[in-house]
């Protein structure tokens, strides 16, 4: 069997972890393993770009003032809660947080789900709480 090398692919899912966290959660629907086997010239099944469930998710970025990162705290709670289908903080203390002008600048990320919009926005509001994100998450100073 011959070995297959991708080298680079120019198609491309959606960005701010919808393609990857959002869309599984909201509706059972894999897009990145589609979009690598359709890549590798694959088949891909109809029936597994089908919705499986009707949910909502929703996406929380973090944009706290500028400075240094003194403490963040919360995440485990963030993590333990049955809500949120993801989270990450992509800073630590001691790292410095410019003024965001781009998608990577973001410090942090919350992907919360429900049944339907306003539960998912609702517990990402919850998440929120319990990480504090934003000013109130990642304390920082000038």
């Amino acid at each position: 069997m011959a070995t297959v090398k991708v080298i680079e692919i120019a198609g491309r899912l959606s960005g701010d972890f919808s393609g990857r966290w959002a869309t599984p959660v909201s509706c059972g629907v894999d897009l990145v393993k589609a979009s690598i086997l359709l890549c590798l010239g694959r088949e891909v099944a109809p029936e597994s770009l089908t919705h499986r469930f009707e949910r909502a998710a929703a996406i929380r970025f973090a944009f706290p003032q500028p400075g240094k990162v003194i403490s963040v705290s919360g995440m485990d709670r963030v993590l333990k809660d049955p809500a949120c289908s993801y989270a990450y903080l992509f800073v630590s203390a001691g790292d410095s947080v410019q003024p965001i002008s781009n998608h990577p600048g973001r410090p942090a990320v919350v992907v919360a789900s429900g049944g339907v919009l306003q539960e998912a926005i609702a517990k990402r509001h919850a998440t929120d709480r319990n990480a504090a994100l934003g000013d109130r998450g990642c304390t920082s100073s000038r």
